[in-house]
């Protein structure tokens, strides 16, 4: 009895030693290595030496999102005031509000203002985008 119960034992072990999961490798580093110390990334060699400049759309704004292409330094006095303050700006560019922690979409449209709010519902900031 203890031959047939230790051969089957054994069997199962080697059966079980078939299912247990390949040895995993360490996954590469996700990130490239830094330069040493000193070192000057290729393209700033390139802009110091003469190099392509960064093209310019033409469209003011969207590259550098210049803080006031809508013009919400007119508005500034606002902060500090409930949301309701934001109501009928004087203005005939889009207005959009956004509740503190409120998901907004990420698109930039440089004419349009932001009115963002904190979580008491306070003006916190009016900015462009």
């Amino acid at each position: 009895m203890f031959r047939v119960s230790a051969a089957i034992c054994a069997g199962i072990l080697l059966f079980l030693t078939g299912c247990a999961p390949a040895p995993i490798e360490p996954a590469p580093p996700l990130t490239p290595p830094l330069a040493p110390p000193g070192a000057v990334a290729p393209a700033e060699n390139q802009a110091a030496e003469g190099g392509d400049a960064p093209v310019d759309s033409g469209i003011r704004g969207l590259q550098e999102r210049e803080p006031d292409v809508c013009g919400a330094s007119a508005f500034q006095d606002l902060v500090g005031q409930p949301a309701e303050a934001a109501a009928n700006l004087p203005t005939d560019k889009p207005v959009r509000v956004i509740p503190f922690g409120a998901i907004v979409t990420q698109e930039y449209i440089p004419n349009r203002i932001n009115v963002r709010l904190d979580p008491e519902g306070i003006i916190l900031r009016i900015d462009c985008g």
